[in-house]
């Protein structure tokens, strides 16, 4: 049976959201949903004011790592709900917020369901249960490529329940979530890099298999003979894809990379 499981903290969401639910003080996401003891989908809720403070604080990298490997180990889909409209008012150029999302999309394969408001986030989670008990409100929703959107989920939803691989308690996803747990020097480091435009996650774990720390990392620097070995030290690493292709880190991020170090201005995502 499909259970939504919303955080306790998100009041405005559980003051109208009038179905069946379940509340919890949740380590990561907003919503989750369950299919008896396995975890299918967690749901990252946000505006874009609260996305562009999580960039520029550091959160949005840090909650990011997180939710890869919640998804590596469940074996969950991750969502993010991203509510309002886009605009020049964060303090943040526009130009950012939009590759933030080109980002999750493209790099991470997340879902991103963008929505005008509170209230059509409450009526996404309304639809996905009720089309697991046959009940379709789904053309209360203004927006087509969102009804879409939301069928997606849910079909992914049905297909992660079919094909269970990992299956875990709460409190055990909890505690593979909890920022204590997490926070080792390997992925500190990992999170630090991650943070530089162009490093998803999986080429920032690729660069700390071969320099494990920053201290490793600028000690190869050193040892280059001129600025442009340093620019390019990083490129010609090496990582497996989900499809057992080899792929580079590639020019771009090593260069970031480096600029993020040595430059006078810092390549965020």
């Amino acid at each position: 049976m499909l259970k939504l499981i919303v955080d306790n903290r998100e009041h405005a969401v559980i003051k109208n959201l009038n179905i069946d639910y379940e509340t919890a003080q949740l380590s990561i996401g907003d919503f989750q949903f369950w299919n008896d003891d396995q975890l299918i989908m967690v749901i990252e809720r946000k505006t874009y004011a609260d996305l562009a403070a999580s960039i520029k604080d550091g959160r949005y990298s840090e909650q990011k790592y997180r939710l890869n490997e919640l998804s590596k180990t469940t074996g969950c889909s991750v969502v993010y709900f991203i509510e309002g409209k886009i605009n020049n008012n964060y303090n943040i150029p526009e130009a950012t917020l939009k590759s933030c999302i080109l980002s999750l999309i493209s790099k991470e394969s997340y879902e991103v369901l963008q929505l005008k408001n509170c209230e059509e986030t409450i009526l996404a989670l309304k639809c996905i249960l009720m089309m697991e008990h046959k009940v379709s409100i789904i053309e209360d929703i203004e927006q087509e490529n969102v009804e879409q959107v939301i069928m997606q989920l849910y079909k992914k939803i049905k297909e992660k329940s079919k094909h269970a691989s990992h299956s875990c308690n709460y409190n055990e996803a909890s505690l593979k979530t909890k920022k204590k747990t997490m926070m080792n020097p390997h992925n500190v480091f990992v999170q630090q890099l991650c943070m530089v435009k162009s490093v998803s996650l999986t080429i920032a774990e690729c660069i700390a298999n071969s320099y494990p720390n920053f201290s490793s990392l600028f000690n190869a620097y050193e040892k280059c003979e001129n600025e442009k070995s340093k620019i390019n030290l990083l490129k010609n690493l090496s990582y497996k894809t989900d499809n057992n292709l080899r792929r580079k880190v590639g020019p771009v991020a090593s260069k970031n990379i480096y600029e993020s170090i040595y430059g006078e201005t810092i390549c965020l995502v």
